[in-house]
This record gives structure tokens, C-alpha cells and sequence, in this order.
């Protein structure tokens, strides 16, 4: 059986294909500054981020925000989080394959400093560009956001999320731990509305019985090490923090193993529910 898109926005026709969920390559952010910018990048507003849960000192870093304008033309944001391994990527990539030209979603490319890596493309994952002109775009306020993480900066270029808007489309959004309460600011301060969807490899109602986050941690650590990652008990930490954290108003999709198709369909239940209300909002 394969995944077919539909050209419907009210009715979710999708065949589902079962796939492996992989991780999210999401990089763990140390605090430290970035490297000196002129002083028009200096001066933007240095967030005060009201994090999605609690994180450990050693991962708080400095997220810039400029003070460039968005105007989302009637449309919202999806912000899309969730702990190392729920396989964010893998869900959103389907996502966007399937039924992003039905449900008009679309996913914008981050500007990043760090080194591509094999398989990687330019212009696919992320612009990949070096240091100084990194700088330079944050010096003349390309970016909504950006930050030094793990000892790469990270950014998000108004202008593609703008260029999103003015296409009638939907930007879905993949954030970091650290990334996720300075962007939910950034749209809160331009009124954009959005939603937050946090991937899990269990349901709420399955996290918040007892013992249910040690066995999510049990799913993640397991992906983890089939996948490789290094810094695991780091990460198991960073993910058990996310999960002991989810907000009440944070949509919860579990993404839990052979079960992609499931993961998907809620999904987009999730953004047609959105865009109804949307509408109704303008109808009004």
C-alpha cells in the first residue's frame, strides 16, 4: 500500500504506508555567548524564553530575535517539538510529502554554520554557510531567530517564512528544546497565531501513568542506539525534562512504532481542525 496525497483540505483521504520513525537531528544547546556581531546585530532583543519546560542551566543559550515585521496573510504556524528520537523528521517529512499541497503546508529551510554532513543537501536540510557570513545575515537582520548552539549558530530567515505567507501556505516549523519558547515569542510579539504539536512515542494518556515516561525513555534510548547518536544519557536527560514538561494547551501525537500512518492522519486532523476555526474566525 502507499501514502496518496489528496487534494481535498476538508476530508482526510490518505492510504498509509507503515515506515520506521527516525530521530530529529536536533542539537543540544550549551550557554554561551556568540561571537562578537557589529553593533546593529548586538542591539536586537535578547529573549527571555519562556521554555517549554525547565531545562538544565548547561543547556540554556542566548536566542536573538530582530524586530522585523511578518504579516501572516490570514494563515498560522506549526510548531513541531518533541525529545531526541520520536522521529519528528520522519513524521513531518511524510507530512509534508502526502498532503502538503492538499492542506497547503510547507516547510522552510534554516541558515546553519555548521558543516554539512553525508547525505546532506544544500538548500534541503539547511543553507549551509560558513561563520562570517552567518554574521553578516544576523548583522543585517535576516533572521527572526537566531542562536549559537553547540558551537554552530542556527537561524531562521524572516523572508522565507514571509515568502510562505504570501503563497497562501502554511510554515511548519521544527524546533529545538531550547528554540521552542523564544520562537512561540517571537509569533506571540507579530501576533502570527500558531500551534504546537509535541511528537511522542507514547500518547498523553499513556505518559502520565505510572511508569509511563520511563517507558518512553525506554523507546527513545532504544531508537537512539540504532541510530547511533552519541551523548545518549545527555539526551535521555534533555528528553526526560521535555516529557515530565508537556503543557496542557501542547497537542500531543504519539509516533510510536509501526504505527506512522495513525501519526500522520492525526496530524492533519490537528491542522484542518485549525484552519476551520481560522475561518470561522474571518467568517465571523
Amino acid at each position: 500500500m502507499r501514502l496518496e496525497p489528496t487534494r481535498s483540505t476538508t476530508h482526510i483521504g490518505i492510504v498509509p504506508k507503515v515506515s520506521a520513525p527516525a530521530e530529529t537531528p536536533v542539537s543540544i544547546s550549551i550557554n554561551q555567548a556568540p561571537n562578537p556581531l557589529p553593533d546593529a546585530a548586538l542591539q536586537r532583543t535578547t529573549t527571555n524564553p519562556d521554555f517549554l519546560v525547565s531545562l538544565p542551566d548547561k543547556c540554556l543559550a542566548d536566542i536573538f530575535e530582530s524586530k522585523t515585521k511578518l504579516n501572516p496573510k490570514g494563515s498560522f504556524v506549526i510548531l513541531v517539538t518533541g525529545p531526541f528520537g520520536a522521529g519528528k523528521d520522519t513524521l513531518t517529512g511524510k507530512v509534508v510529502e502526502y498532503a502538503g499541497d492538499s492542506f497547503g503546508i510547507e516547510q522552510p529551510v534554516r541558515y546553519t554554520s555548521r558543516e554539512m554532513r553525508v547525505n546532506e543537501k544544500n538548500g534541503k536540510e539547511y543553507y549551509f554557510v560558513n561563520r562570517e557570513e552567518f554574521e553578516k545575515m544576523a548583522a543585517d537582520d535576516v533572521f527572526l531567530l537566531w542562536g549559537n548552539l553547540t558551537d554552530n549558530y542556527y537561524g531562521t530567515s524572516s523572508k522565507s517564512l514571509q515568502n510562505v505567507f504570501d503563497r497562501g501556505k502554511i510554515p511548519l516549523m521544527i524546533q529545538g528544546i531550547s528554540e521552542t519558547g523564544p520562537m512561540k515569542k517571537a509569533l506571540n510579539d507579530r501576533k502570527i497565531p500558531y500551534i504546537e504539536i509535541f511528537i511522542s512515542p507514547l500518547n498523553r494518556e499513556e505518559l502520565n501513568i505510572p511508569g509511563g515516561i520511563d517507558k518512553a525513555l525506554e523507546i527513545l534510548e532504544k531508537r537512539m542506539g540504532i541510530a547511533g547518536r552519541n551523548n545518549m544519557q545527555g539526551r535521555l536527560e534533555l528528553s526526560k525534562a521535555m516529557l515530565k514538561g508537556i503543557s496542557k494547551d501542547t497537542i500531543v501525537i504519539s509516533n510510536s512504532n509501526g504505527d506512522l500512518d495513525n501519526a500522520v492522519l492525526d496530524f492533519l486532523k490537528v491542522i484542518a481542525a485549525k484552519k476551520e476555526e481560522l475561518a470561522s474566525n474571518l467568517s465571523a
